[in-house]
């Protein structure tokens, strides 16, 4: 039989630029000057779950700034409230890729230094700002994130968990259904390890597999998984038991 092509815009709107746009969509809607739109009360539950996802105590505000690509920064969200009290978000957000270890505490940096914004002064207080990493996939390599940084790094089943059918129920966003139902349908796909013979796993099945195994191991056996480069395309490999020894070398357990 043949298959009908899809006509879901995310399917074709994949790059990071247009996931940016997408949250910067949503977010807005948290705004009280849309408080009439069906999405505005997720919009607002979806920054709620940012704070609470960190451990933070999210701030009381009525408007939203959404501000994109300042200082290279993916999303910068300025929370207004009463009494002229300002708190942010700090949003770098991933499709496929990763961070490189010291890319938000650079942001951090900048932000909290003075620099021009709109033909003004800026420099915003540290414990104003709360950082906040969102990929829409998984990642097996842990980054060095920088000295005290605890920058809340959120994937995509934490992301379909909070986007559940149940919330959505009644929404009748097209935008917002049809992004969902991309993420359920790429978290699905990393699920299906558990239901097909090993082999017959893909690469995405891999994935799924080595996420919650790596998820159920402690960190001090600081498991992990990632693309291994090689002359004949490369694998995917999940390591564990990372030391080094005394002659500079590493030893480690290798599934591949």
């Amino acid at each position: 039989m043949e298959t009908k092509p899809s006509t879901n815009l995310f399917d074709y709107a994949t790059s990071e630029l247009s996931q940016d746009a997408f949250f910067a969509w949503l977010c807005a809607h948290a705004d009280t000057l849309h408080r009439d739109t069906e999405v505005h009360e997720i919009a607002r539950a979806f920054i709620q779950w940012l704070y609470e996802s960190s451990s933070a105590k999210a701030p009381p505000y009525e408007h939203v700034e959404v501000i994109q690509q300042h200082l290279k920064i993916d999303l910068l969200l300025r929370l207004h409230g009463a009494g002229n009290t300002d708190h942010y978000l700090l949003i770098e957000d991933k499709t496929y890729t990763s961070d490189y270890g010291t890319q938000i505490s650079g942001y951090l940096d900048a932000l909290t230094k003075e620099h021009r914004r709109a033909e003004q002064i800026w420099k915003i207080e540290r414990d104003s700002i709360l950082p906040i990493y969102i990929k829409t996939w998984v990642e097996g390599t842990r980054q060095a994130e920088g000295a005290g940084l605890k920058a809340r790094r959120l994937y995509l089943p934490d992301i379909t968990k909070f986007f559940s059918k149940e919330r959505l129920v009644g929404v009748k966003s097209e935008i917002l259904t049809s992004w969902c139902e991309v993420r359920r349908n790429g978290h699905d796909a990393l699920l299906r390890y558990e239901s097909k013979p090993m082999q017959e796993w893909n690469r995405t099945q891999w994935y799924g597999c080595f996420h919650d195994v790596c998820a159920a191991l402690p960190s001090t056996q600081d498991p992990h998984y990632n693309e291994v480069p090689n002359a004949q395309g490369g694998f995917l490999a999940f390591t564990i038991g990372w030391q080094q020894t005394s002659d500079g070398y590493y030893t480690y357990v290798q599934v591949a």
